[in-house]
C-alpha cells in the first residue's frame, strides 16, 4: 500500500480516550477511568514509506521531522519499500541506516514487502523470501536495544528459555508511560501462508512463537500493572479485511480476560482511512464493549 502519512499517538492525562492519533491515519481506542490520572506519552509511528526512488527525498523529510519533535521512541511497522527495492541489500542497508541515525529510540518490525514478498510472482527474479527473511534478521536486529542515536533497552522473545523462540529476535517489548508495548512479527501477503512448502513451515514456526510472545506480553502487563497494552504489527488483523491467515479464532485462542485496557496500533486497519468524524463514531463503537472490542481485535470470548 503506497501511503505517506505520519503519527504521533499522544497518551493524554485529559484525554478520554487512551490514545490520540494527530496527522495523517487514526487508531483504535479504549478509555479507562484510570487513563485520565496518566501523564503524557508521545511517540511516532511510521510504515509503508518509500516505495520508489522518487519517494526517497519523502521519507527523509518524515525523518527529519521526527527528530526536530520530541518524542519517547519512534516505531516502524514495516515495507522498507515495494519489493522490487526492499528485496536487495542496498535498501536493506540504507533503512537501517536511516534507523540508526535517529535522535529517538527506533523500533521495527518486518513487514512482507521485505521478505514475504521477494519472489518471482512479485517481481522479484529468483527471489528466495527464506533468505531475506535472515538477512532482515542479521542486519536489524543484533544488540538488547533499539536502534537510534539514543537507544532503549528491549526484551527480545530471543532471551526466552524456550529453545524453539530463540531466533524470533524481532519480537520485542518495552515499556513507557506505564503502558506495555508489544510487536509481533506478523506481516502482510497472508503472513507468508499458502505459497509454497517451506513458507508455511516458516508460518507455523513463528505462528506459535507470536501467540507464546502475546500471551506473555498481557501477563507482562498485568504482572506490572499497565495502564494499557499496545500491539504493534505489519499485517491485518480484521478477518472482514483479508489477508488474513486462518481463522483468526483458531489461530489466536485468546481469552478476553487478558484483553482489558487493549487497543492495536495497526497502520493497516479499516479505521485509519476513515475522515475524523467517522473515525469518532469508529472509536464509539470500539468502546461499547470489551466483547465488542474484543471481537474487532479477531480474539476468542470466555
Amino acid at each position: 500500500m503506497k501511503l505517506h502519512r505520519r503519527q504521533f499517538l499522544h497518551l493524554a492525562a485529559r484525554e478520554m480516550s487512551a490514545f490520540r492519533a494527530i496527522s495523517f491515519g487514526a487508531m483504535l481506542v479504549t478509555s479507562t477511568p484510570v487513563l485520565s490520572q496518566a501523564p503524557v506519552l508521545t511517540f511516532g509511528l511510521i510504515g509503508d514509506l518509500g516505495y520508489r526512488p522518487a519517494e526517497e527525498p519523502l521519507l527523509q523529510n518524515v525523518l527529519d521531522d521526527l527528530n526536530k519533535n520530541m518524542l519517547a521512541f519512534v516505531v516502524h511497522v514495516g515495507d522498507l519499500s515495494s519489493p522490487t527495492y526492499a528485496c536487495t541489500d542496498d535498501v536493506v542497508a540504507r533503512r537501517f541506516a536511516q534507523f540508526n541515525a535517529s535522535a529517538h529510540p527506533f523500533i521495527y518490525t518486518p513487514g512482507d514487502n521485505e521478505w514475504t514478498d521477494c519472489h518471482d510472482a512479485q517481481g522479484v527474479k529468483g527471489g528466495n523470501p527464506l533468505e531475506r527473511l535472515a538477512h532482515v534478521r542479521k542486519v536489524f536486529f543484533e544488540g538488547e536495544q533499539s536502534l537510534g542515536r539514543r537507544m532503549m533497552p528491549l526484551i527480545r522473545q530471543s532471551k526466552s528459555t524456550d529453545p524453539a523462540f530463540q531466533k524470533y529476535r524481532e519480537n520485542v517489548r518495552w515499556t513507557a508511560g506505564g503502558v506495555t508495548f508489544v510487536t509481533l512479527h506478523i506481516p502482510g501477503s497472508n503472513n507468508g501462508l499458502g505459497r509454497a512448502p517451506d513458507g508455511d513451515a516458516e508460518y507455523a514456526e513463528r505462528n506459535k512463537a507470536n501467540l507464546a510472545w502475546l500471551h506473555e506480553g498481557f501477563e507482562n502487563a498485568k504482572a506490572n500493572n499497565s495502564r494499557a497494552i499496545m500491539i504493534l504489527q505489519q499485517a491485518n488483523i480484521f478477518p472482514a479485511h483479508p489477508p488474513t491467515a486462518g481463522s483468526p479464532e483458531k489461530a489466536l485462542q485468546l481469552s478476553t480476560e487478558s484483553v482489558w485496557r487493549c487497543m492495536d496500533g495497526l497502520m493497516r486497519t479499516r479505521c485509519w482511512r476513515l475522515t475524523t468524524r467517522n473515525f469518532i463514531s469508529c472509536e464509539q463503537r470500539v468502546r461499547r464493549s470489551r466483547r465488542q472490542f474484543a471481537r474487532c481485535m479477531g480474539m476468542r470470548m470466555k
